[in-house]
């Protein structure tokens, strides 16, 4: 036991001991707290006279009644109420013992009593009590919080029992903490915020416990109290209970802090408690009064000034609550004034969190909790304003932002201003219906913001006026006004030629949505020429430089002018496909340049709306013309690529993206046997499925299906035959498709000598792997067709009784695929006839196949044979089962009969 306590004494020393030994003593901790004397091993530790020891000991028992309980089960009953007892002398004779050390060894004695059940939380209180006689109060106390941490906030199996066992004692334990409240209040209050959780409530402590609440509430004013009573009295105001007596507890509250919060209205804790008290009485609240004034008054301090973003979050959570109050039920002062001042309070604090985040250039680093705090707590409760506000009100409020936006928008100073109204405009867009007053007043902001040109803007603002941009078109605000829907391309492409990193998709968000409204598409015509230039710029960067910003943006500006050549006449469109074409072929064909994997995963997101295009092969041959320079398909990731090609051949309608199939089904069967590409082999087979063997199918698609066929069997036969590793499954899967799909196809005929080799791998991975015997049905499948040449009969048959033969051995595996060994089976016997398929089965080895094979081929042939077919092959299988597993053949055919 002693190198246990040696590793303790490192593991506190921490920073001072050397990295080897701490990492040394952790791993030794570590794998006692697994083991299966951690128990024995942590209450020695526990009950040891040496800090250290006693610490990492308590740690190590908590961890087991938290994790492995079983583990203290299993040393019994007995054996761990003598360690709770050792637990208990331990505390009583070493209270000098510094605080953390206590406090955890008490939870250690807690937990333990929480794991034995209820009888032993009634003896753990009658101690607490005890003790709290006998004159020792903090450790009375700090035992009784650990009781309340343990035993009612940790999840068991048996958590009524001992939570009605704690609950019993409540009394107790307010008792204990009373009789500590002026002495130790830190502790008091810790107790008291724990057992809160017992079922107290604001109305009890009020009303049977007075002294306690107002110590709390005393607690408030005290820096090394203030935690502790802002948790306890948090957790009871916020919990509403019927309880008479209530309103005069509430009342009680609100006298006590509103002062003090409006004395303090930056400090955590008070506005944690004032938030949570006005949320959950807002009726209350709103019949006014001197203190409750008072208290949202400081509310709305706290709201406008600079405090952290939690403490904002906590001071704007009765906002939505208080919303909801009918206007009749509050008084004048928290009508139509309130919301007034809440709308400016709330806007300013919108303007300092962008001002936070103009001086750290984004929303990054230690402001994306301001970011958080915006986009959460800040815009329900500007949201609950314009409900405030009413009908009538809320559209004169948004609109008396657009002035700000002339003026602050392009100010260092007062760009922040212009943020927020954008931010408050934004809102308004999103929660009102196309043509309401509200939804005008969101526009006009609107409008107000694209008059200054985004180049003079501030990023931050450009990006909220983009974003409005976006949402206003999304929601149909815009409706068919031409005038409007070409101003905010316009703006929307200045956005993205300063290509801020949220700037461009905030623009490429909102030219998309721009896109899909009628007056967007028109727009999008009149701008082309102005959108061309910026792609072969935004291009070269992105290829230069690695930037994905500029990627974005480029795909963003090529998918909005096919787009506009839907709408451009038919000359005009041309001369801008031929332009588009030319930028695309020399970003990703020419000049020896290297293609970076965030332009072809850019230009995937495009491609699906291009390959429904009239002209799609025009816009796309260049991405298929990258496959002939191996150097580029070397830098670029296979999911670039294929999410790209899949874009183009998996559009709808059909018809458009024909003519794109063979070249990429080439090119995919390429990047298969160059680079071994399970993506690649997955796009093949759902273009297996999609085109083969139908009638509809253009020939020049079968012929490149077929044709991908023998490249990636070559490439596979290959592979068999350079080494013995085992063949992907996904091209077993792949061929399979194939020649499911084309069974019909005479093409598929001359295959079958070339699939060889990697039918001879799948037939020996059959117990293994579901695809191989996927591969196995279906070549004999393709051989069973009534529509299948003789040619292709003659093979399937010669490969019908390996086949067979490999499928029953499969079956007979413990670890096999039944289902697909069922179906290879199914597949054989259908090829084979009587006399094959029994001289086949004849061959297995050593003349014996256990009961699960036999009851498998029971089913197999009785499903799919004749009975005068099938009783010559029972016959002679019966001379090679034993006699228990022939019967079950014979049950299981019959029963199938």
């Amino acid at each position: 036991m002693e190198h246990y306590v040696t590793a303790a004494r490192v593991l506190c020393a921490g920073a001072q001991a050397d990295a080897a030994s701490l990492t040394q003593a952790n791993e030794l901790l570590v794998t006692a707290s697994a083991s299966p004397e951690a128990f024995a091993i942590g209450s020695s530790l526990a009950c040891n006279e040496e800090d250290t020891a006693a610490f990492v000991g308590a740690g190590i028992l908590v961890g087991l009644c938290h994790g492995r309980r079983e583990a203290v089960e299993a040393a019994g009953a007995v054996a761990v109420q003598q360690v709770i007892e050792k637990l208990e002398g331990t505390l009583r004779s070493s209270q000098s013992r510094p605080e953390m050390i206590r406090q955890r060894v008490c939870r250690a004695a807690a937990a333990l009593c929480a794991v034995l059940g209820a009888d032993d939380c009634h003896w753990l209180m009658d101690t607490v009590v005890g003790m709290a006689s006998q004159g020792l109060l903090v450790l009375a106390v700090e035992l009784c919080t650990a009781a309340g941490e343990e035993a009612l906030l940790r999840g068991r199996a048996h958590d009524a029992e001992v939570t009605g066992a704690l609950q019993e004692r409540l009394e107790d334990a307010l008792q204990v903490a009373s009789q500590a409240l002026h002495q130790h209040p830190v502790v008091a209050l810790g107790c008291l915020c724990h057992w809160t959780h017992a079922g107290l409530t604001l109305t009890e402590l009020y009303l049977t416990h007075r002294p306690l609440l107002d110590g709390a509430l005393a607690g408030l004013a005290a820096p090394a109290t203030l935690q502790a009573a802002a948790s306890a009295l948090e957790a009871m105001v916020a919990a509403t209970e019927p309880l008479p007596g209530r309103t005069e507890a509430v009342a009680h509250v609100i006298a006590a802090l509103a002062p003090l919060h409006s004395k303090y209205p930056q400090e955590h804790g008070l506005a944690l408690v004032a938030g949570a008290l006005v949320a959950a009485e807002p009726v209350q609240v709103a019949r006014g009064g001197a203190d409750t004034e008072a208290l949202l008054a400081g509310l709305l301090q706290t709201i406008g000034g600079d405090a952290a973003a939690a403490t904002t979050a906590a001071a704007v959570a009765w906002v939505p609550q208080f919303a909801r109050v009918p206007r009749e039920r509050c008084t004048p002062t928290f009508q139509l004034p309130l919301w007034e001042t809440l709308w400016g309070v709330l806007l300013r604090r919108v303007a300092s969190g962008a001002a936070l985040a103009a001086e750290e250039g984004g929303w990054a680093g230690e402001t994306a909790g301001e970011r958080a705090l915006r986009d959460g707590p800040l815009a329900d409760a500007l949201a609950s304003c314009l409900d405030a506000f009413g009908a009538e009100v809320a559209p004169l409020r948004v609109a008396a932002l657009a002035p700000v936006l002339s003026e602050s928008a392009c100010s260092s100073h007062g760009c922040q201003l212009a943020d927020a109204a954008l931010f408050a405009a934004t809102l308004a867009a999103s929660k009102s219906a196309s043509g309401s007053p509200l939804a005008g007043a969101a526009v006009s902001v609107l409008a107000a913001a694209m008059a200054v040109p985004a180049e003079r803007m501030c990023g931050l603002v450009a990006e909220a006026a983009v974003s409005l941009l976006g949402a206003a078109a999304a929601a149909g605000h815009l409706g068919d006004d031409l005038r409007i829907a070409e101003c905010g391309m316009r703006f929307a492409l200045g956005v993205l030629r300063l290509r801020g990193e949220s700037g461009t998709d905030a623009a490429a968000a909102a030219l998309k949505a721009l896109c899909a409204t009628p007056s967007g598409r028109r727009a999008s015509a009149v701008l082309a020429a102005d959108l061309l230039p910026l792609i072969p710029q935004t291009l070269a960067e992105a290829n230069a430089s690695f930037d994905e910003t500029a990627s974005r943006a480029a795909a963003s500006a090529v998918a909005t002018v096919v787009v506009a050549t839907r709408e451009l006449p038919a000359a005009e469109s041309g001369a801008t496909l031929t332009q588009l074409r030319g930028h695309l072929h020399d970003a990703l064909c020419g000049n020896g340049m290297t293609v970076q994997p965030a332009v072809m995963a850019s230009f995937a997101e495009w491609a699906a709306g291009a390959a429904g295009h009239p002209q799609a092969v025009l816009l796309l041959q260049p991405a298929l013309e990258m496959v002939s320079r191996p150097a580029l398909l070397e830098a670029i990731p296979d999911e670039a690529i294929v999410s790209l090609w899949q874009s183009m051949v998996l559009s709808e309608p059909q018809e458009y993206a024909v003519p794109l199939v063979p070249p990429v089904i080439e090119n995919l069967a390429v990047l298969f046997y160059k680079r071994r590409s399970a993506l690649a082999l997955e796009l093949l087979g759902r273009l297996m499925a999609r085109h083969g063997g139908r009638a509809e199918t253009a020939p020049e698609v079968a012929a490149a299906l077929v044709a991908a066929l023998r490249s990636i069997a070559a490439a596979a036969s290959a592979a068999v035959q350079a080494s013995n590793t085992p063949i992907e499954p996904e091209l077993f899967t792949v061929v399979a498709k194939g020649l499911t799909a084309h069974r019909c196809e005479p093409l598929v005929g001359s295959l079958i000598a070339e699939l060889a080799p990697l039918l001879g791998a799948a037939l020996q991975q059959l117990h293994e792997s579901v695809e191989a015997c996927d591969l196995v049905a279906a070549m004999l499948e393709m051989g069973a067709s009534s529509a299948a040449t003789v040619e292709v009969q003659g093979s399937c048959r010669n490969f019908a009784g390996p086949a067979l033969l490999a499928a029953l051995r499969a079956a007979a595996w413990p670890t096999s695929h039944l289902g697909g060994a069922a179906r290879a089976v199914h597949a054989a016997v259908e090829v084979l006839g009587p006399p094959e398929a029994k001289a086949a089965a004849l061959g297995v080895v050593g003349g014996k196949v256990d009961l699960a094979c036999a009851e498998l081929i029971g089913r197999v042939v009785g499903a799919r044979m004749p009975l005068a077919r099938v009783e010559a092959f029972l016959a002679d299988l019966g001379k090679m089962l034993r006699g228990e597993a022939h019967a079950s053949v014979l049950e299981v055919y019959s029963h199938g009969s």
